[in-house]
């Protein structure tokens, strides 16, 4: 299960030294991740934006993982998900491999990545492509309650239920 907090930040400089003061620097990444959903041809059809399921296909450098991402569900506050990721070969193979299952890309979402580690959560400073600046704060290991006691030291930024995705599609990005 995927835990996490995500904040909208309005000073990204502001945002990075919050950070510094509490974590470590653990490197960064450009990411490109194209979601897939159902072409629905031939009367067998799941549209994950009803169901509220992800399947992503997430090029990192040169390293490619398919991911599942489950129904989201708030957990004491905290949004939650099941969450189910493999490292995978070529992405241009998996992506061709998901077409021929009926599976259409339907957005892509690029965004620059800073990893940060800090008590029990992976902390990211994300510039997303079309949206612009947020931090992610994900579980690994810490708690609802720690989640949220470290999102409240971003007294400026605003909570963010929905996911890039969601937000690009309204954007109409």
């Amino acid at each position: 299960m995927e835990l996490e907090v995500k904040l909208r930040v309005r000073d990204p400089e502001r945002a990075r030294e919050v950070i510094k003061g509490l974590a470590q620097f653990a490197g960064e990444a450009e990411e490109e991740d194209v979601y897939f959903n159902f072409d629905c041809v031939g009367g067998c059809c799941r549209n994950f934006a009803e169901t509220d399921e992800a399947v992503r296909l997430r090029r990192r450098g040169d390293r490619c993982f398919l991911t599942y991402k489950g129904p989201k569900k708030v957990v004491e506050g905290v949004k939650g998900r099941e969450e189910i990721e493999t490292e995978v070969g070529s992405c241009e193979k998996l992506k061709a491999f998901l077409e021929k299952l009926c599976l259409k890309p339907v957005a892509v979402v690029r965004k620059k990545r800073e990893y940060w580690k800090a008590k029990g959560a992976t902390i990211t400073l994300d510039y997303v492509e079309g949206l612009g600046y947020f931090v992610e704060i994900e579980s690994e290991g810490a708690g609802p309650e720690e989640l949220k006691e470290l999102a409240s030291l971003f007294p400026d930024a605003e909570v963010v239920e929905k996911t890039y995705l969601e937000m690009l599609l309204e954007s109409g990005h």
